[in-house]
């Protein structure tokens, strides 16, 4: 692995791609991908927990 290697091809498949004008047409496995639901993943990982259902000073008598 060079740098220069990694930038002849990145020069290459650029070319290419500026001469079909197009993006190249998704594979099987990125439309599976796109038609996913992904709403039953966090969109973040956070370290801030959930908030109760019920308020702490509620519970305090």
């Amino acid at each position: 692995f060079t740098v220069e290697h990694m930038i002849d091809r990145y020069v290459d498949v650029y070319a290419k791609a500026l001469l079909q004008r197009q993006p190249p047409a998704p594979t099987s496995e990125q439309l599976k991908a796109r038609a996913h639901d992904w709403w039953d993943r966090p969109m973040a990982f956070t370290d801030i927990p959930p908030k109760p259902k019920t308020d702490v000073k509620d519970l305090l008598i």
